[in-house]
């Protein structure tokens, strides 16, 4: 198994598809920063975007395993190796409040919830970690006591 950066215009459609089809109709779907494949014997069978928004934090995007491929640990595979790509100290990643099963993957690799959004289609989450390489130096996420801030 490889996460390989996608760059062919074709896979990029392909990507685009499956996350489409795993959307409520009538769903945009915008591609923006680095997406990579996880190639399993010389298939594709998912991937994701990667979007460092600044110099402390990334964001994990458009995890999304092709229909046929689902149930077999793949987007857990995918969203440990996207983590691999990360060089800065907070990642964030949104998701359906309604995808019980995922946020209990990504609670499981050390997300936490911040926020919640109310959207048209139905409730969102915001979601953060601090990035598990030891390359990158940070504490946990806190607020700022009224004396750092002054």
């Amino acid at each position: 198994m490889i996460l390989k950066r996608v760059s062919q215009p074709g896979t990029f459609e392909r990507i685009r598809t499956w996350i489409l089809e795993s959307r409520p109709p009538g769903s945009r779907v915008v591609l923006n920063g680095r997406y990579y494949a996880l190639v399993v014997d010389g298939t594709q069978v998912g991937a994701v975007g990667v979007k460092r928004l600044s110099w402390y934090a990334t964001e994990i995007k458009h995890l999304v395993v092709a229909p046929e491929f689902r149930r077999r640990g793949h987007g857990r595979t995918i969203l440990r190796l996207a983590l691999e790509k990360v060089r800065t100290p907070l990642v964030l990643s949104t998701v359906r409040a309604d995808n019980e099963w995922w946020l209990s993957v990504n609670a499981e690799e050390g997300f936490s919830s911040v926020s919640r959004m109310e959207t048209s289609r139905g409730a969102i989450l915001l979601l953060y970690t601090n990035a598990p390489h030891p390359h990158v130096a940070a504490g946990p996420l806190t607020p700022a006591s009224s004396s750092e801030t002054e």
